[in-house]
């Protein structure tokens, strides 16, 4: 309960910071809203620090409920310098609030391993409790990938109904290999890629995290010059 009935401006204060909080919630489950689909297309667009210098996409994922399966296709990009593969551990992650196995695994690489429900960090973008692992080394690595998750038990009917976000706000990461523009996966295992990093499907964290903030700060400042409220204001 207020001691004492709020001014037009105390309340007009109190609604725009509520606003501006909704804003910033909207933005961080926003991406599991768009996952709410039959078919869902992603791409690994954030690179981490190695890849500095060469931007994304470095792939596109398609995300295709069929028969209660999620059927996923990854393909690498390329741009008129580079040419993208995936590889080595940490192939491609994904972040599923559903227990489930991964099954058909077809690639133009070497498959090594699935790992299905453990996974782990996936440098600088956070852990991802489904893995697909090639062999090691660039002559390993991957420009097409396919594969099936089927779910333990039931069904799924929309892409949401297992792919999540980790706490760092990621659902898919992979282990890229920066090639030259048109070199095949053969000519790169030869001269070695001219970097590997890691890259993933989110905007960086620490991006989300200065936007919203500024967000904040604004409904602050607004506070201030239209109401002078203080700090024992509630919201």
């Amino acid at each position: 309960m207020y001691g004492t009935a709020m001014s037009k401006k105390e309340k007009t204060a109190r609604t725009v910071t509520r606003a501006l909080l909704a804003v910033v919630a909207f933005i961080l489950i926003g991406a599991t809203g768009a996952f709410a689909q039959t078919t869902v297309n992603l791409q690994l667009i954030t690179g981490n620090s190695a890849l500095s210098g060469y931007s994304g996409p470095y792939a596109n994922i398609t995300i295709s409920i069929v028969g209660g399966d999620a059927d996923f296709t990854i393909t690498t990009d390329s741009n008129a310098t580079n040419q993208y593969y995936l590889g080595d551990s940490g192939t491609f992650g994904f972040v599923s609030t559903a227990a489930g196995t991964i099954g058909s695994v077809v690639e133009n690489g070497t498959f090594d391993s699935a790992d299905d429900g453990t996974g782990g960090n996936i440098d600088g973008f956070g852990t991802f409790n489904y893995q697909i692992t090639n062999s090691d080394g660039t002559g390993d690595s991957l420009s097409s990938l396919t594969f099936v998750f089927t779910p333990t038990s039931g069904s799924f009917t929309n892409v949401s109904d297992f792919l999540g976000t980790n706490a760092d706000l990621n659902s898919l990461a992979g282990h890229v290999f920066v090639c030259a523009a048109g070199q095949t996966q053969s000519e790169c295992a030869a001269s070695e890629a001219l970097v590997t990093g890691f890259a993933s499907n989110a905007p960086e964290p620490a991006s989300m995290l200065l936007f919203g903030t500024g967000l904040l700060a604004m409904g602050g400042l607004l506070c201030r010059r239209k109401s002078g409220c203080s700090s024992s204001q509630h919201l």
